[in-house]
């Protein structure tokens, strides 16, 4: 990202801000409330045009792409508030993520029979399913999921795309401390398995401190620090930004 800005009538909320993602990597935006990391987020990923700035996904511009667009060249998100289809099932709503896909047909749907495309499809779900623990949900509708279970159907979902780059805006809101760790530990292990790079927005700021390579911070719509954890812990100018003081 270079010089991404967006303003909202006079409210600057995204304000030339740059950053980096390398391949592989985990790294974590931080700021208080109103900060802009979720209207950064929403510039990235193709949801909100930016008035200036611009983004390079693998070095290739792809500045004003659609969602869908970001999504084939390798870009996922996910939302901090989940939003899983809730009247359809847990591997209904996984199957939906995988790219490439055909669409409905009448004939091969009155009838119930299963392309070899639709087998794949399955098949690769219920697997991410069982990686994320959620196997014995997934004939469950999505809406009888707690928070938590919902967040990591969302995370099956992203992973459904095969994705170079994940942005993961507040995966632990609201999720109780054992499906936090969790998702934790599942977002480590697509890392290492697939190699994939991660950009995480989240307020357990402990939690970011101790599994991201770097964590940027953003405060009034201006990126503020950048830096490894161990010194964004003493950076002054983080600690007035969320205390108010020095």
């Amino acid at each position: 990202m270079r010089g991404l800005a967006k303003a909202f009538g006079g409210v600057r909320a995204v304000d030339a801000v740059d950053l980096d993602v390398g391949p592989g990597e985990m790294v974590g935006l931080i700021g208080p409330n109103g900060a802009g990391k979720t209207t950064l987020f929403d510039l990235v990923a193709g949801a909100l045009p930016a008035d200036a700035g611009s983004v390079r996904l693998r070095g290739e511009d792809v500045t004003g792409k659609p969602a869908h667009d970001l999504a084939q060249r390798g870009l996922a998100r996910t939302f901090q508030i989940a939003r899983a289809l809730a009247r359809m099932t847990v591997l209904e709503n996984v199957c939906l993520a995988a790219p490439g896909q055909h669409g409905e047909r009448v004939l091969p749907a009155m009838l119930r029979t299963w392309t070899g495309q639709e087998r794949e499809v399955e098949a690769r779900a219920r697997e991410t399913l069982e990686f994320l623990g959620l196997q014995e949900h997934a004939d469950a509708y999505a809406g009888s999921l707690s928070g938590g279970q919902r967040k990591l159907l969302e995370l099956g979902r992203a992973m459904m795309l095969k994705p170079r780059l994940m942005l993961l805006d507040e995966p632990l809101a609201g999720v109780n401390p054992v499906l936090a760790q969790r998702i934790l530990e599942r977002i480590a292990a697509i890392r290492a398995l697939q190699g994939c790079a991660f950009l995480v927005i989240e307020h357990d700021v402990e939690s970011v401190l101790r599994t991201c390579d770097r964590v940027a911070v953003m405060a009034h719509g201006k990126k503020i620090a950048d830096a490894a954890p161990d010194d964004i812990r003493v950076d002054r100018s983080v600690l007035e930004a969320y205390l108010g003081a020095a």
